[in-house]
């Protein structure tokens, strides 16, 4: 009970900082980078998680930390955090301050990262066994006793 205390209140300051330092940006744009950042830490480990049957709880804790934290990284260091205008910065000859990571939006890198952080070190390198294989072989058998049952009830 005292760490969701502990991580309420966490959460809660940060967030109230973020708001405090971030009035300025639009909220429509502030609302697609949590959409970005919710997809680059879920869409991996989802996708991966009904369609391979080798996926363990390693691959899905590398995939969900590798675009959680991609993605922040590359919020904070886009043009749009860090004050950098690209447009104006572009028609300069020597631009006073460039933005690290051009883009805007973090999920055409931070997605891949996710899906790839997912198998390689997670899944393939780790020891724990898979809990999708027998979930994948139950759902098998039941889909070949429905189909069964299916046949012998129209006659």
């Amino acid at each position: 009970m005292r760490v969701a205390r502990i991580t309420a209140f966490v959460v809660g300051a940060v967030a109230i900082f973020l708001a405090i330092k971030l009035q300025t940006i639009n909220v429509a744009f502030l609302v697609g980078l949590a959409f970005a950042v919710a997809a680059s830490a879920n869409l991996p480990v989802i996708v991966l998680s009904i369609f391979w049957r080798r996926f363990n709880t390693a691959g899905a804790v590398a995939g969900l930390g590798v675009g959680l934290l991609a993605s922040i990284v590359l919020i904070i260091i886009s043009p749009s955090i860090m004050g950098v205008d690209a447009a104006t910065d572009a028609k300069r000859a020597h631009p006073r301050r460039t933005a690290i990571f051009p883009l805007t939006n973090p999920g055409i890198i931070s997605i891949p990262l996710g899906f790839l952080a997912a198998p390689s070190s997670g899944t393939l390198f780790s020891r724990e066994p898979s809990a999708g294989r027998e979930i994948h072989r139950t759902r098998r058998a039941r889909r070949i006793r429905e189909l069964g049952a299916e046949t012998a009830t129209e006659h």
